[in-house]
């Protein structure tokens, strides 16, 4: 059985007394197959078209960039002049130099720091080309080491962090630390081990985690949105997800500590700011389209409650949470309630004639066969899943350019025969061995067939030769191992917790040491 989280919705963030118009958002509730389109507002895109040209054009003022500059170099043959920049003797070529590297320097920071807020607020899918343009010139600079990535700390912290999670080959290197801000980006950047053997980051793993705990402890960061920052962070950097995050950073958000170019953030969290409201009606309007399949394939008489279908949805939400990716998210939750309503059915005992009824109908797979039906409880469950299967296949035509009913009808007859043969294994009194249980119980843990028919909805084509090959298959083989033992530790938990006989295969099959 699929286990449904039980977290509620995230509520739309409050609008910081920026005034809004109403959501984009069209929501069609008059046809049998329910729709959801999100388009955006003018002025949204008039705000993303600004921000594109920031990114694409990155400058400092004048006074601004050079009064920064100023303050590093040496005070001979240096003066202010009326505009508020400062003008050095043109003479010393050391100076001239150390001038031009520096405003490269600074150009290039500024724009990697863009990329990060951008991240951070949640409007990465907005500026996608932009953020690569970005990353890939931040790797030819690391790779040529340049002074203007690896001289600036949280700068060089932050360029390892972007490139190590987008899949950039880079190492770690043992910078001297600062401030509580550049240790945090530190820390941050220490949480990437992903070889083994990388000392460096493990140095710096250890030492900013100390470092920033005793900060905390002493009350020693003053500014209080930095404080529940790294607060936050040490708590919950690899357990949080990405739009918890982003509600986060908005709230965290300090337009003042952005001296430079400060309009152009406040655009940035206008922007955020909107997006996160727009997508979050935009998933209020797919849930009760959810909730009308729900009512019209009369699945609330079944004995799964409604919060089922909420938390199925809210799993595939809390991930893939971009508007255009409705269509996967509302397959997903479909798919995972009526898992959760057949595998019921296996659960409480029904009698085995109508199970084997049930998957020999799913074989043939006809909507006239329905009056052979056995029961009523197998009849409303197949004309909920012909009917939500049907529906899938002709809308993934669209996203793959190939029909892909058959596919789904063939994981639905291996789900159920594999559901008939542990139920087998229960009444028999009979325990599989490991291998066996783990053989049968992959696919009966239902991920596979939950992940894979929102994956239709996700954009890449997923061709025979793709979902038939080695690779695909260890990949689920794998999944699916972790989520069926998962599942069998927390069942046989719930059941210990309770004094109880815990019904798990996998029990069994460690009793007979087989």
């Amino acid at each position: 059985m699929v286990m449904a989280c039980r977290n509620k919705m995230m509520m739309p963030y409050p609008d910081h007394n920026i005034k809004f118009p109403k959501s984009p958002l069209y929501v069609d509730l008059g046809r049998a197959s329910v729709t959801c389109s999100f388009s955006l507002s003018s002025d949204t895109e008039r705000s993303i078209r600004t921000i594109q040209g920031l990114l694409n054009k990155v400058e400092l003022s004048i006074s601004a960039y050079d009064t920064t500059w100023a303050a590093m170099l040496p005070s001979g043959g240096l003066k202010k002049q009326e505009v508020g920049s400062w003008s050095l003797d043109s003479k010393d070529c050391q100076l001239v130099e150390d001038s031009i590297s520096s405003r490269l320097a600074s150009l290039l920071s500024l724009r990697r720091w863009r990329g990060d807020i951008i991240e951070k607020l949640g409007l990465e899918p907005y500026f996608r080309r932009e953020i690569e343009r970005i990353l890939d010139e931040t790797y030819k600079s690391w790779q040529k080491k340049n002074e203007e990535i690896f001289s600036d700390v949280s700068c060089c912290a932050m360029a390892f962090r972007f490139l190590r999670l987008r899949g950039y080959d880079v190492s770690a290197v043992s910078p001297m630390f600062t401030n509580v801000t550049t240790i945090l980006e530190l820390y941050k950047a220490s949480q990437l081990i992903i070889y083994p053997n990388e000392e460096p980051l493990e140095r710096i793993q250890a030492w900013t985690t100390t470092y920033l705990k005793d900060q905390l402890l002493n009350q020693s960061i003053i500014d209080k949105k930095l404080h529940k920052e790294v607060e936050f962070t040490l708590k919950n950097y690899h357990g949080t997800l990405a739009r918890v995050l982003n509600r986060r950073c908005i709230e965290l958000y300090d337009i003042d500590k952005h001296h430079i170019l400060k309009t152009s953030y406040r655009d940035l969290l206008t922007l955020a700011i909107q997006d996160f409201n727009s997508c979050q009606a935009l998933h209020q309007a797919e849930l009760l389209i959810l909730e009308r399949w729900y009512e019209k394939n009369e699945l609330q008489s079944s004995r799964i409650p409604k919060r089922v279908l909420q938390s199925s949805y809210f799993m595939i939400t809390a991930d893939a949470f971009e508007p255009e990716l409705s269509d996967a998210r509302i397959s997903y939750a479909q798919t995972c309630v009526l898992v959760t309503v057949v595998d019921d059915l296996f659960d409480n005992c029904a009698p085995r004639e109508e199970l084997v009824n049930l998957i020999q109908l799913v074989k043939k797979w006809d909507k006239n066969s329905f009056t052979q039906c056995c029961s009523k409880q197998v009849k409303l469950f197949l004309l909920a899943l012909y009917n939500t299967v049907d529906e899938l296949a002709e809308k993934a035509f669209v996203h793959q350019g190939r029909c892909i009913k058959q596919d789904l009808i063939s994981m639905w007859q291996e789900l159920l025969e594999g559901m008939l043969t542990e139920l087998d294994w229960w009444r028999e009194n009979s325990a599989p061995t490991i291998d066996e249980y783990l053989s049968v119980g992959r696919t009966t843990i239902g991920a596979k067939i939950c992940v894979l028919t929102g994956a239709y909805f996700l954009g890449p084509k997923l061709s025979e030769d793709i979902l038939n090959s080695e690779e695909m298959k260890s990949l689920w083989t794998h999944a699916s191992t972790v989520g069926r033992l998962l599942n069998d530790i927390q069942t046989q938990q719930v059941f210990d917790n309770n004094m109880l006989n815990c019904p798990s295969r996998i029990h069994c099959a460690k009793n007979t040491g087989r």
